[in-house]
């Protein structure tokens, strides 16, 4: 009995220090800003400032927070806010935010909020024609079928939107937006429905990773307030590009904001756990016993 216990106890230190092993994430910081009232350009954190795109009467802001405030008028008021430097990396990327629905007023309507990597063949200084026509382009590039924000390239979050088929993880690919998740299967966004009333929602914190296969693909995953949402493949993704962080707001009636965003690139060979089974023999001393451990 005595050596069934050193051995289990063994054993049990074996698979601990597996699971770290493999579930170790080495990466390295590339970007990160809480938005301390040091101007939009300014950023004491680390990656530098950011730059923002007024497309029609939106405005972000650093103002302790990166703000949109809302003052009615109409429902394609937008703008658009993004990083100076941009990012490659061969492995993958991981990208955290943390925001609130500060307030405003009716159901979401118009209202939508999405962040995520968008690539540099976009020259987002001049994205969007701006006005309120109904022929207007620049709406979010993380999910939105304009004629100008189908053709960009980028992977990221829709939180809030009048569509709620796009309300999830999506990826757009020059010409198509793809779907990878629509969210409310574990979890949900704050303010999901377009005829809900306004609720001041509180921080959420959104988590999204994104990693190279090796062979033209990737593997994906993102949780919300810590409950993972969803996670899947992706036939195709370009690592090959280069990658700023944005933030897409449009709304007339209602403020948000973002606490608080880290880009990390992924360097490890996985930091997305994939079922592993390991076995190990414990030696009674007149036999064994084979244990199986699936992770």
């Amino acid at each position: 009995m005595k050596n069934l216990v050193h051995s289990i106890a063994r054993l049990s230190l074996f698979f601990s220090a597996f699971a770290l092993s493999t579930a170790a994430l080495h990466a390295e910081l590339l970007y990160q800003d809480s938005f301390t009232s040091d101007g939009l350009a300014k950023n004491k954190g680390i990656g530098g400032g950011m730059l923002n795109r007024t497309i029609f009467a939106r405005k972000w802001v650093d103002d302790g927070n990166l703000s949109l405030s809302t003052k009615g008028s109409h429902f394609r008021n937008r703008g658009i806010a993004y990083t100076k430097q941009a990012w490659k990396s061969a492995n993958g990327f991981k990208l955290d935010v943390t925001y609130q629905i500060i307030g405003g007023k009716g159901g979401v309507g118009g209202s939508t909020l999405s962040w995520g990597l968008i690539s540099t063949d976009t020259d987002l200084t001049s994205y969007g024609k701006g006005g309120v026509s109904e022929d207007s382009t620049g709406y979010s590039p993380f999910g939105d079928e304009d004629a100008e924000a189908l053709k960009v390239y980028s992977i990221g979050i829709c939180a809030m939107a009048f569509d709620p088929d796009i309300q999830g993880f999506n990826f757009v690919n020059g010409s198509t937006v793809t779907v990878l998740d629509r969210a409310g299967d574990n979890t949900q966004f704050p303010d999901a429905s377009p005829s809900g009333s306004v609720t001041p929602s509180g921080p959420v914190a959104v988590s999204f990773s994104i990693l190279s296969n090796g062979n033209g693909g990737a593997s994906w995953t993102y949780s919300i307030d810590g409950t993972t949402e969803a996670s899947g493949e992706m036939a195709s993704f370009d690592f090959s590009k280069e990658y700023r962080f944005a933030v897409y707001g449009r709304d007339d009636n209602r403020h948000v904001q973002l606490d608080s965003v880290t880009l990390t690139e992924l360097t490890s060979e996985s930091s997305l756990p994939k079922p592993i089974k390991q076995s190990a023999l414990i030696d009674f001393g007149s036999g064994t016993l084979m244990l199986h451990h699936d992770k």
